[in-house]
C-alpha cells in the first residue's frame, strides 16, 4: 500500500538550500530561506527504492523540499503559507500524518580520529553514525545525503539518512524512539523542512564532497526498519513517568518537581530538571575566581560529579554525554555574555570577579562605530538574501545614525526596494523621517505612518475621517480595513481621499525608479497587515519591542462553562473550570476523559462571532453587535492554546492558562504574532538585546554584540530613591528634589531627572524648578537623543514591573521549552497568597576597571529563580541592564 510524501515548492526565486561562496580563501555559507508562499504536491511511494529515487530527483531542484505533514482537505495547493497552526492572518494549511518513511538529521557527531575530514570514504562515515542509532536502524539499508555544511564546517559528521519503515509512525512516536540518539528531534514536526537540494557553490567555491548521496547497504538485507509495537507505550510512558507531584503555591502541579527516594535520598524523578540545576551550579563553581573561562571538560566533569552524586542512575538512562550537553549550553551562555550564574543571598553569593569569560569586550566609541559599520555593511550588502540580524549596541556607536546612512546608501544603488522601519514612538519616527528627507534626501518615498485614530496622549489626532466608528471596531478587536475601508467593490465614502489610506498606496514602481520606506511605531508589529501593505524586502526594528509582544486577557469562568462544549461532551467547560479551581493537572484531566486536540476542534464558537457587515458611511459608534467580539477572540485563543499544549505529551498543566482566584476567572497569556513576513531581511537594533530571548521569538539569528565603554561614574544612594507611592504623596520630598536639581543646574551642569510619569508631572508644574533641568520618564528614555547633552542623571523612584506580570510573560514565551519554567511563589497569579514571601536577592554588579576591584561593588536586587524569567525581566527593567554595562574610567 502506498504512502505519500508532501513536497513544497517555493513560489519565489529563493533557493531552499544553502549558498556557498569563496570569500578570502574560505568557504562561507548563507542561511537557508524560504518564500512566504508555497505550492504543495504529494507523491506516492511504496518502498525504500521509491523513497531514494524521489529524494535523488530533488537534489537539483533548489526550490523544493519535503515535510512530514499533509495538506488539509479543502486547501488549494498553491499560495500556501507553511503553517500547522493558525495565525491571525492565515489559517493552518497542513496537518500531522503518520509516515512510513523518515529522515534522520545527524549534525553534531564528531569525526573520529581514525577518519580524515573530507577524505574518508563516505560509506565508512555512514556505517559509523548508523551504529549510534537504535538497534533496528543499525541493520537496515538507507539512502544517505551529506548536508550542505558537510565539509564546509569541519570536524563533524553532518548527514541526512532516509529510511523506509515497516509501518506508519507518528511524530510523537519518532521523538520517543530517538529520545536517546544523536538525532535532531525537531525534524519530527508537521511542517519542519526536510532539505533535499544540494548546496549551490558560487564565486569559485568548490564542493569538497562532490558525491554527496548514495545507497548505504548495511549488509543484513533489511530494507524496512522494524518499528516496535511498544512505540506508543513509550509515548505514554513519557507523559506518565512522573510519579508523585506536589501542588505548588500557585495552585498547580509542577511537572519538574525533583523527587527523592525516601530510603536512599537519591533523585528518582525530575532528573532532567536536576541535571539542569547541576550544570548551573557547576558553572558557578568553575567561574568563581578563574582568570579565564572554564573548558568544556571542566564544566562537564563538575556537572556530572554533582549529578551522579545525588541522582539514581540504576536505570542507565543518564550518562556523561547528558552532562556534556548541559555544559555546552552553559559555556555558550558564557561566551555570548548571557550567563546567569550569580548566586542568591539565601543560598550563597558568587562574588563578582570579572574575567575573560564573563566581562564584555569593551571598545571605545571609534572602534564601536567601526564594528557597527562592518555589521551594517554585512546586512545591507547581502544582495537581497533574507537574513535576520540582531545588533546589541550600547550608546556611543551611533547605531540609528549609521543605520540610516547605510539605508540611504542602499537606496542610491537600488530601485523598487520596499523598507519598513519600526520605532518605539511617533517622535522617534519623525526623527527618522527628518534624517531621511533632510539635507541629502534619500532616493525613496518616505512615509511616517500616522494612526487611524488619535493617540492616547493626544499628541496625534488620527487620520481616519470616521474615527468614532472605527474606534468601536478597534475596541472590539474587529478588523477595520475589511469592515470599514474596502471589501470587494464596496468602498468607504472617504476611501479615495482618506489620508490614512493614502499612506499605503504605493507609487508606480514598474519603472523601478523609486523606493518606498514606511516608518511605523512598534504597535504595528503585532497588528494584522492590511491588504495594501505589500511585503517589504527589508524590515528594521529600532530599540526593544518586548512591550508590544505579549497579550494577557481574563476570561470569566461562566463564559467557559457555557461556550466550551461539544455535542459529545456538553460538560467540557465545567471539566476545565473544576480542574483549574481544584488545582488538578488540567491536561492530564482532559486526557483522562479521552479529550484530544481533534475533540477540541469540534468546539463551535460561531454564535459569539459578531455579525459585522461592511458599513461605508456610519460616522460613529459603538455598535451593540460588537459586544461578543472580544469574548469570541479570547475563547478561540483558549481552545488553540489547549490544543497546542495537549500535543506536548509530557505536559501535565498548561503554562499559559491559569486560574485567578481573586475574581474566579481564567488568565490567558500568549505571544502575539509579528507582522514582519518570513521573506523579509530583518535588522534589529537594541542596546539590551538578549540572544536567547531573540532566538525564542525569531528563530536562528545572526547576533552581534558591541559594548562601547561608557565614560561615566555611577553612584547608588541606598534607600533614598523612594517608591513611586512615596513620591506621589510627599510634597516636601519633591521640594527637596527640586532644590538638589537646581543646585546642579546653577553649577553649570545639565541635569536630567528620570522618574515615573506622576513625579515628572509634579516636577513640570513646580514653580521653582530651574529651566535648565531636563525631565523624562522611564518609558520615554529608550531610543531618544533628547537628553544627549545632559551631564548628570538622577534616577528617582522605581521602574520595577509587577512580579506576576513578568511570570506571565515568561509563560507566554517559554511555554513549549523542554524544561518547564521554575516559578517563584512571590510571582504567583495571586500574589496576596504569598504574603511575606518575596523573590530572592541577587548581586547585580557593575563591571569595573582594573583600578577598582572591590568585590561588593553593585546592589542587591530582586530577581527570579529561573534564568529565563530573569532574562526577560531584564528587558523590562532597563536601568539594571544599562548599569551592568557601565565601566568606570
Amino acid at each position: 500500500m502506498a504512502t505519500y510524501v508532501t513536497i513544497l515548492i517555493n513560489e519565489s526565486d529563493i533557493p531552499a538550500t544553502k549558498v556557498v561562496k569563496q570569500i578570502d580563501g574560505e568557504h562561507q555559507l548563507s542561511q537557508t530561506k524560504h518564500s512566504l508562499l508555497h505550492t504543495a504536491s504529494r507523491h506516492p511511494i511504496t518502498c525504500l527504492t521509491d523513497l531514494a529515487n524521489l529524494v535523488r530527483s530533488l537534489e537539483g531542484e533548489h526550490k523544493k523540499f519535503i515535510i512530514r505533514g499533509g495538506l488539509i482537505d479543502g486547501r488549494e495547493p498553491s499560495g500556501l503559507r507553511r503553517l500547522a497552526k493558525a495565525k491571525e492572518d492565515s489559517p493552518a494549511n497542513f496537518e500531522e500524518v503518520d509516515c512510513q518513511w523518515c529522515l534522520l538529521d545527524i549534525d553534531e557527531v564528531d569525526i573520529p580520529d581514525s577518519f580524515i575530514d573530507g577524505q574518508s570514504p563516505p560509506i565508512d562515515l555512514i556505517k559509523y553514525v548508523s551504529q549510534l542509532l537504535p538497534d533496528a536502524f543499525k541493520v537496515s539499508d538507507c539512502w544517505y545525503q551529506f548536508s550542505s555544511s558537510m565539509g564546509i564546517k569541519v570536524g563533524k559528521i553532518r548527514v541526512h539518512l532516509w529510511y523506509w519503515l515497516s509501518k506508519p509512525v507518528s511524530n510523537a512516536q519518532m521523538r520517543a524512539w530517538f529520545s536517546e540518539s544523536p538525532v535532531d528531534l525537531s525534524l519530527f514536526r508537521t511542517v519542519q523542512p526536510h532539505y533535499t537540494a544540494n548546496p549551490i557553490f558560487l564565486d569559485g567555491a568548490v564542493d569538497p564532497w562532490p558525491n554527496r548521496s548514495g545507497m548505504f547497504n548495511a549488509g543484513y538485507d533489511v530494507i524496512a526498519v522494524q518499528a516496535p509495537d511498544t512505540l506508543q507505550l513509550q509515548v505514554l510512558d513519557a507523559k506518565t513517568s512522573t510519579v508523585h507531584r506536589q501542588v505548588n503555591k500557585m495552585g498547580t502541579i509542577d511537572p519538574q518537581e525533583i523527587v527523592r527516594d525516601e530510603n536512599t535520598g537519591l533523585v528518582i524523578d525530575g532528573r532532567e530538571r536536576f541535571l539542569f540545576e547541576c550544570s548551573i551550579q557547576a558553572a558557578k563553581l568553575t567561574v568563581r575566581g578563574q582568570k579565564a573561562k572554564p573548558t568544556i571538560k571542566e564544566l562537564t566533569d563538575q556537572t556530572w560529579a554533582l549529578f551522579s552524586d545525588e541522582a539514581d542512575l540504576t536505570d542507565n538512562k543518564w550518562s556523561y554525554d547528558d552532562a556534556l550537553q548541559k555544559a555546552q549550553s552553559r559555556l555558550a551562555e558564557l561566551e555570548q555574555g548571557t550567563y546567569q550564574f550569580n548566586g542568591r543571598q539565601d543560598v550563597h553569593i558568587l562574588q563578582p570577579t570579572p574575567t575573560e569569560g564573563t566581562k564584555p569586550s569593551f571598545v571605545n566609541s571609534e572602534s564601536g562605530a567601526q564594528l557597527l559599520d562592518e555589521a551594517l555593511s554585512d546586512f545591507f550588502d547581502s544582495d537581497g538574501k533574507p537574513d535576520t540580524t540582531v545588533l546589541r549596541v550600547t550608546m556611543g556607536a551611533g547605531k540609528t545614525r549609521q543605520a540610516i546612512a547605510h539605508l540611504k546608501s542602499l537606496m542610491t544603488r537600488s530601485f523598487g526596494i520596499r523598507v519598513e522601519v519600526y520605532v518605539p514612538r511617533h517622535d522617534i519616527a519623525a526623527d527618522w523621517a527628518d534624517s531621511l528627507t533632510g539635507t541629502t534626501p534619500v532616493n525613496a518615498r518616505v512615509i511616517h505612518v500616522q494612526p487611524r485614530t488619535g493617540t492616547s496622549n493626544s499628541t496625534l489626532g488620527g487620520l481616519c475621517l470616521r474615527q468614532d466608528y472605527v474606534k468601536s471596531l478597534q475596541d472590539a478587536s474587529i478588523g477595520v480595513f475589511n469592515n470599514a475601508c474596502k471589501s470587494g467593490d464596496n468602498l468607504c465614502v472617504h476611501y479615495s481621499d482618506c489620508p490614512y489610506i493614502q499612506q499605503f498606496i504605493e507609487p508606480d514602481m514598474i519603472e523601478k525608479d523609486e523606493n518606498v520606506i514606511h516608518i511605523m511605531v512598534h504597535n504595528y508589529l503585532t497588528l494584522p497587515r492590511n491588504p495594501l501593505q505589500v511585503s517589504p524586502d527589508i524590515a528594521i526594528i529600532d530599540e526593544s519591542f518586548w512591550g508590544v509582544l505579549f497579550q494577557d486577557v481574563t476570561i470569566p469562568m461562566v463564559a467557559i462553562r457555557n461556550n466550551v462544549v461539544t455535542d459529545q461532551l456538553p460538560r467540557l467547560g465545567r471539566i476545565v473550570n473544576e480542574a483549574l479551581q481544584d488545582g488538578e493537572p488540567l491536561l492530564e484531566v482532559l486526557r483522562g476523559y479521552g479529550i484530544t486536540s481533534s475533540e477540541l476542534s469540534l468546539i463551535d464558537l460561531e454564535a459569539l462571532k459578531p455579525n459585522v457587515s461592511f458599513d461605508p458611511v456610519s460616522p460613529n459608534g459603538p455598535r451593540r453587535q460588537f459586544d461578543t467580539a472580544t469574548l469570541h477572540r479570547n475563547l478561540t485563543n483558549l481552545v488553540r492554546i489547549l490544543q497546542e499544549e495537549l500535543d506536548i505529551q509530557s505536559r501535565h498543566n498548561p503554562e499559559r492558562i491559569l486560574y485567578d482566584p481573586a475574581d474566579d476567572s481564567v488568565r490567558l497569556t500568549y505571544v502575539k504574532d509579528l507582522c514582519v513576513p518570513e521573506t523579509a531581511s530583518l535588522l534589529i537594533l537594541d542596546a539590551t538585546a538578549d540572544h536567547t530571548l531573540m532566538e525564542k521569538v525569531l528563530g536562528p539569528i545572526n547576533f552581534r554584540r558591541i559594548d562601547v565603554r561608557q565614560q561615566g561614574f555611577v553612584t547608588q544612594v541606598y534607600d533614598k530613591t523612594g517608591s513611586n507611592t512615596s513620591w506621589n504623596s510627599g510634597e516636601d520630598n519633591i521640594d527637596r528634589l527640586v532644590d538638589v536639581l537646581n543646585v546642579w543646574a546653577e553649577l553649570g551642569e545639565k541635569p536630567l531627572c528620570v522618574a515615573h510619569k506622576e513625579l515628572i508631572k509634579a516636577l513640570e508644574a513646580h514653580p521653582k524648578l530651574n529651566e535648565s533641568v531636563f525631565l523624562n520618564n522611564f518609558g520615554n528614555l529608550r531610543g531618544s537623543n533628547a537628553a544627549q547633552e545632559c551631564s548628570v542623571i538622577f534616577i528617582t523612584g522605581r521602574n520595577q514591573p509587577p512580579l506576576n506580570s513578568m511570570d506571565l510573560k515568561a509563560r507566554a514565551l517559554f511555554w513549549d521549552d523542554d524544561i518547564a519554567l521554575q516559578h517563584d511563589p512571590a510571582a504567583s497569579i495571586n500574589p496576596q497568597e504569598a504574603e511575606n514571601i518575596n523573590l530572592g536577592l541577587e548581586l547585580k554588579n557593575y563591571l569595573q576597571s582594573d583600578r577598582n576591584t572591590s568585590p561588593q561593588s553593585g546592589i542587591y536586587a530582586r530577581s527570579y529563580t529561573d534564568p529565563r524569567i530573569e532574562r526577560l525581566h531584564g528587558q523590562f527593567r532597563e536601568p539594571k541592564q544599562h548599569s551592568r554595562l557601565l565601566d568606570y574610567d
